[in-house]
């Protein structure tokens, strides 16, 4: 039997999405609304009913400069959780920042697989925040044998930390030293202003038009006023396809297996 309230964590995570798009505004960081979020807004001017988490993207310039202040700035019951900060947090590479709330807890059904011996991480309820790089344009926006395997050594690293066997043995001795120095060249070999895509180091293959983002429009997301990309429709065809097609009952799955309020009272 789930023990999540959607309308409670939907809620929640809007009360953070706020918060970090205030400070965004203070210091002039671009940001929009993604995946299922943007469609959300789009599709249901808001949440998707069953959906109970966020989604922002950042340009890579922008998150990390969000990433050296956001600590500092954000209110004190917010922990920006990256791989600086939370060192233990599975994931890391693949999801490289969450905003989570202190004194709450959450599982997510893909967490449900992780060893039980893991060391302790937040888990706080989140949403999450994605760097996008803005790259030069390439032959039918492929993505090169570099790149893929570098997304996959990154993807493998994560779950080497949860996972045994002599395949994820062998990415634990990858230092997080050569993933960075390999991500920031990457980011230089390709600068440019004709295509956006997810992070290097993120296991997604999206890519777009710059055009398609910039220069970033709004939409409006439970009655209030948020950034998107310049060309919704377009983003969101990319992404789903068919996107105001409502999935089948059966595919309308939740993040979520588990929500606390208060840890403080109640155990997770």
């Amino acid at each position: 039997m789930s023990t999540v309230d959607t309308p409670r964590v939907q809620q929640t995570a809007l009360t953070i999405l706020k918060e970090v798009v205030q400070l965004c505004d203070q210091e002039n960081l671009c940001y929009w609304l993604d995946a299922g979020t943007l469609l959300g807004a789009k599709r249901h001017q808001g949440f998707i009913p069953w959906d109970d988490d966020i989604d922002i993207a950042m340009p890579r310039e922008d998150f990390e400069r969000f990433l050296k202040i956001a600590q500092d700035k954000l209110p004190e019951h917010l922990f920006v959780q990256c791989m600086a900060s939370d060192p233990h947090y599975p994931g890391a590479r693949h999801m490289p920042c969450k905003i989570r709330l202190n004194n709450t807890f959450v599982r997510e059904h893909i967490e449900e697989s992780w060893r039980a011996d893991h060391p302790p991480f937040h888990q706080g309820l989140a949403i999450d925040i994605f760097p996008m790089d803005v790259i030069k344009k390439r032959p039918h926006q492929s993505f090169s044998r570099k790149e893929t395997l570098f997304k996959r050594i990154c993807i493998k690293k994560d779950k080497a930390q949860v996972k045994k066997g002599l395949d994820y043995a062998i990415y634990r001795l990858i230092s997080d030293r050569w993933i960075q120095k390999t991500l920031q060249q990457l980011c230089s070999e390709n600068q440019g202003t004709d295509m956006v895509i997810y992070g290097f180091e993120m296991p997604f293959l999206k890519s777009w038009n710059y055009e398609t983002v910039f220069p970033l429009g709004t939409i409006e997301f439970e009655g209030l006023t948020f950034s998107a990309p310049n060309d919704v429709h377009d983003y969101l065809s990319n992404y789903y396809g068919d996107y105001m097609q409502l999935p089948p009952v059966e595919e309308r799955r939740t993040h979520l297996s588990k929500a606390v309020f208060d840890v403080a009272t109640e155990k997770a």
